[in-house]
């Protein structure tokens, strides 16, 4: 099993979400773009399987839990954030948070 991401890259990639979603980008472009550029080999992965698992029809917060990277608390406001239909607020609430205990 991987080990959990440190505070600071959840709160990278949670604040590059937030701001993809908020220029107007897909979902899926999002990720696919992510997929190539995230930070570190493991993000990028992870990435292209959350991107894989969205496109098989799962939910975001379905295939981040089973990467086995993200905390469950994280996992469990980004499944709120889908039932809402708001991510681009969850994941800039997510990057706040992170942001915070990083300092």
């Amino acid at each position: 099993m991987a080990t959990i991401l440190t505070n600071s890259e959840i709160a990278d990639y949670a604040r590059t979400l937030a701001s993809s979603f908020r220029q107007g980008a897909s979902i899926a472009d999002t990720l696919e773009s992510m997929s190539v550029s995230a930070a570190s080999r493991t993000l990028r992965d992870a990435t292209a399987r959350i991107k894989s698992g969205l496109m098989q029809g799962k939910q975001i917060n379905q295939t981040m839990s089973e990467t086995g990277l993200f905390p469950d608390v994280v996992v469990k406001q980004v499944a709120q954030g889908e039932q809402a239909g708001m991510l681009d607020f969850t994941f800039a609430e997510i990057a706040a948070s992170y942001e915070q205990t990083n300092t």
